[in-house]
């Protein structure tokens, strides 16, 4: 009969694998390892009453004296944390040793129990240990080309798990390395079975054009509970103030390319222009200026407030009327769409993702970055009045809430579902044909 087929398959209620108003008949088979059935049920109890469950896998990284959070990162736990307000059983999987570093930077997400530590050294035994807990994920989903072989080491284990990726940028920009862009072109194409997704259509075109795979497209969030404008009414006054990142550690953000900018602007229209700069303490400016054939008279007029959290700069964002990202490109550009949801007005790199909300002129101002003289031109014309900066700032706020959390989420949680339904629909119909071709 069917039943030495489909050892060991375990059916169960469509209920018991966190799929929500799909009684009667219907029937999910679960694979569990036989000697964990039991485990995987009472462990799998959080997910039974769940709109349904996922798991975001980190990479593997060795343990450092410094953390630093990476803002896909800040985007991967604003987008589970949105999805569990909307009814989903969200965790991401993290290196044991981040545990405490990511419990301080999100402390909403902390209490959410957004985070499981893993203590896997490589990317197949954190699969092993993921699995090892006994719980049942409907999506597990990769984040990064190494944590491909967690999933589908998982997944091996759990066949009815949906193997997914969330590509948040072209990684074979990041490490040209011939094996490592191999392994990226192979993770994309692996995957891609899968539910492939990413939040800019400029990555849907990137995918499709240069590694001929498609991506299904999700809505970005922004922090609106960080990030929000001053209250009351903004009163004018005699100075332009700019913000900018300069992170000196991260080529492709472009740091020596946005201190030419802002000391050449400076210098250009004195103080009537008030600049101010996060993301590297003044002794690493020093030495990367120093590197670069420049002084610390470059940035000596500067406001340098080097190493700060994100409240922090969210509270610089609200005192400031314009941010300045410089970077290379940006595949999506959370920073400019946090400044929006402070009131301030962001003026973005015009190559990458950023025109998924950026409108050059109406709410943001859009810039090519491999041009200093463009920047400088451009905050000539917003010292001189050519832009009409109140509007454009009413126009970023009135952008930024249709990517609030909420908002953005709900839309979200309707892109998994839909994915989910069409791929238990084929797995329903494949377990079928097991069936029908064993019992005759």
């Amino acid at each position: 009969g069917h039943k030495s087929v489909l050892t060991p398959w375990l059916y169960a209620h469509s209920e018991m694998h966190g799929v929500c108003g799909e009684t009667g008949d219907v029937y999910a088979p679960i694979h569990l390892a036989q000697k964990n059935v039991m485990s995987a049920l009472w462990h799998s109890v959080p997910t039974l009453y769940a709109e349904f469950s996922v798991i975001f896998v980190l990479n593997v990284m060795q343990e450092l004296d410094t953390f630093m959070l990476h803002g896909g990162w800040i985007s991967l736990v604003q987008e589970a944390l949105g999805l569990t307000r909307q009814g989903v059983h969200a965790r991401i999987a993290v290196p044991m040793w981040t545990i405490p570093h990511f419990l301080r930077a999100f402390p909403l997400a902390n209490a959410w129990g957004l985070f499981w530590g893993f203590q896997g050294r490589n990317s197949v035994d954190v699969g092993k240990e993921l699995y090892r807990t006994g719980t049942v994920y409907d999506f597990v989903i990769a984040t990064h080309h190494s944590t491909v072989l967690t999933v589908q080491e998982f997944c091996r284990n759990y066949p009815n798990a949906i193997h997914g990726y969330y590509i948040q940028d072209i990684e074979t920009r990041f490490d040209s390395d011939p094996q490592s862009v191999l392994q990226v072109k192979k993770g994309y194409k692996e995957m891609s079975s899968g539910f492939l997704f990413v939040k800019t259509a400029w990555l849907q075109h990137q995918l499709t054009d240069f590694f001929n795979v498609s991506a299904f497209l999700i809505r970005p969030t922004v922090d609106d509970n960080l990030f929000y404008p001053k209250s009351g009414s903004i009163q004018p006054t005699d100075h332009v103030h700019i913000c900018a990142m300069v992170r000196t550690s991260t080529p492709r953000r472009n740091p020596l390319g946005t201190v030419r900018v802002l000391a050449a602007a400076m210098k250009e229209h004195g103080s009537r222009l008030v600049v101010s700069i996060f993301g590297s303490e003044l002794s690493e400016l020093g030495i990367f200026l120093a590197e670069n054939g420049e002084d610390m008279s470059t940035v000596q007029k500067f406001h340098v407030h080097g190493m700060i959290g994100r409240s922090e700069v969210a509270e610089l964002s609200r005192q400031c009327n314009f941010f300045l990202d410089f970077s290379q490109w940006q595949a999506f550009g959370r920073s400019g769409l946090e400044a929006m949801a402070s009131g301030c007005v962001p003026i973005l790199p015009s190559s990458g993702g950023a025109s998924e909300y950026a409108v050059n002129g109406t709410n943001a101002i859009l810039v090519d970055t491999s041009r200093v003289e463009h920047a400088i031109r451009i905050i000539r014309d917003i010292m001189n009045d050519k832009y009409d900066s109140s509007s454009m700032r009413e126009a970023a706020l009135t952008t930024a809430k249709k990517y609030s959390l909420k908002e953005a989420s709900k839309y979200n949680v309707g892109v998994f579902r839909s994915f989910q339904s069409v791929w238990r629909a084929k797995k329903h119909a494949e377990v079928r044909q097991i069936v029908s071709v064993d019992m005759r």
